[in-house]
């Protein structure tokens, strides 16, 4: 195994410690630096975004307080103006009420008329036709049976018996 053989150890030494002298000489001057300046940048950028994060809720927290005092305020002057407008109506309620009262007694009176012009008209209009059904029925049952209908209608709307 040439690893072994004496004569090379100097040799493979040498270049073991020159190689790795090398890669302590990049590490240490050029990746190593990168990578603390990479890191110095994240924590800067880590520290400001917190201190902005720190202040925008501080922004935040004030305004939501104030936007509190406003909706307590709100609230006060709603609840103002809710018992306002119940006073003003338990002290209008017994006008309004005699007001409607009558309005309804009138709008029934109306009602009532026209509803019993209605029952008037179509009991005027029913006793023809109850008449004339009557006569035909007497008709009907006085005569032998046939396969006519019993009714029919006319031009004029009234039935008449088919003989």
């Amino acid at each position: 195994m040439p690893q072994f053989d004496t004569t090379t150890f100097i040799s493979q030494l040498f270049w073991l410690f020159l190689s790795f002298g090398f890669v302590v000489f990049c590490f240490a001057r050029i990746f190593i630096p990168r990578f603390n300046a990479t890191l110095e940048k994240r924590f800067l950028k880590i520290r400001n975004d917190s201190e902005q994060a720190a202040r925008m809720q501080a922004e935040a927290q004030a305004l939501l307080d104030k936007s509190q005092a406003r909706l307590d305020e709100a609230h006060k002057d709603a609840d103002r103006m809710i018992k306002m407008a119940i006073a003003n109506l338990e002290s209008n309620r017994e006008k309004q009420l005699v007001a409607m009262q009558s309005e309804l007694q009138k709008g029934l009176k109306v009602i009532e008329k026209a509803y019993d012009d209605q029952l008037a008209t179509l009991h005027e209009q029913f006793e023809p036709i109850a008449q004339t059904c009557a006569a035909q029925i007497l008709d009907r049952l006085a005569m032998p049976t046939t396969d006519a209908p019993l009714f029919h209608l006319t031009d004029e709307g009234n039935t008449h018996a088919s003989h």
